[in-house]
C-alpha cells in the first residue's frame, strides 16, 4: 500500500501535535520577595496624590485644556440622571 505525500504528512503533522500536547509547562520559581521598608510603606499609604497634580508641570495651555474639560464635562451623577431621562 502506498500512502501519498500529503497523508503522511498530515499524519505526522496529528504525531507532532499529539505528542506537542502531552507535554507540560516549564516550573519557574516565584521571583524572591523583596522586603519593603516600613517608613516606605507608612509613607506611601499616607500620602494623597494632587488632585491637580498637571499644574506642577506648569503649562498653561495643559491647565486651560483641563480646565475646559472639567467645566464642560458632566460628572457620573448628572451622567446618570441624563441617562434616566431619556
Amino acid at each position: 500500500m502506498r500512502v501519498s505525500l500529503p497523508a503522511a504528512a498530515a499524519t505526522a503533522l496529528g504525531v507532532t501535535l499529539a505528542t506537542a500536547a502531552c507535554t507540560t509547562a516549564p516550573h519557574h520559581a516565584a521571583p524572591p520577595g523583596v522586603a519593603a521598608s516600613p517608613d516606605w510603606i507608612s509613607a506611601a499609604s499616607t500620602d494623597a496624590p494632587d488632585p491637580a497634580w498637571w499644574r506642577a508641570l506648569g503649562d498653561p495651555v495643559l491647565a486651560g485644556l483641563v480646565d475646559a474639560a472639567l467645566a464642560h464635562n458632566p460628572d457620573l451623577r448628572t451622567a446618570a440622571a441624563q441617562v434616566r431621562e431619556a
